[in-house]
């Protein structure tokens, strides 16, 4: 049998041609575009997953704040008629502020290399580097590279309340900006 398939080839070259090349090019290049398409998905729901378990565990740290203070850390974001637009661009100075501020209460430091400004301050959490990399620029970031949002003064939930949200990665001005967040309130 296998002088059967050594007589059969060896009147041709035993090579590929041109166009089964191409072929096997083009099947491997939509593999590839189809791979990269389905890890951006994969990657996106990882980072919205980590920003709601970091929302969570912000929240939790502001509840035993407000435990020890009396009072969730203060911040305002802006009036009721321009809270909605202040809270669109998470490079904006008072978003960045809101989120500085938020770090400062929740561990007593000013920023991530210092020591804590007093022994009895107490730190409520504890934040990893690439929460806070170039926290003069926005405060503690979410997994997009943005800061994430902080409120204590929303015209929508009154007093004794407080906003945390991460925009999911839009700086957007669109009429329905919020479908994409991740929040304190809609988890």
């Amino acid at each position: 049998m296998s002088l059967f398939f050594a007589k059969r080839r060896r009147g041709k070259s035993a090579s590929f041609t041109l166009v089964e090349m191409l072929t096997v090019i083009l099947i491997i290049a939509i593999l590839m575009a189809i791979t990269i398409m389905a890890s951006e998905g994969v990657l996106n729901m990882a980072a919205r997953s980590r920003a709601r378990a970091e929302i969570a565990a912000m929240g939790s740290a502001l509840d035993n704040y407000k435990t020890d203070n009396g009072a969730y850390p203060t911040n305002d974001m802006g009036s009721s008629t321009n809270y909605a637009t202040a809270c669109l661009d998470p490079t904006a100075a008072n978003y960045v502020d809101a989120s500085q501020n938020l770090f400062q209460s929740l561990t007593g430091l000013t920023n991530f290399t210092d020591q804590p400004e007093a022994v009895t301050t107490t730190n409520y959490i504890s934040f990893k580097a690439n929460q806070v990399s170039g926290m003069t620029n926005t405060g503690v970031q979410d997994p997009f590279g943005y800061a994430y949002g902080y409120n204590t003064n929303s015209p929508f939930n009154g007093e004794g309340f407080f906003d945390l949200w991460s925009t999911g990665g839009a700086i957007s001005t669109t009429t329905n900006p919020m479908s994409n967040w991740i929040s304190n309130w809609s988890q």
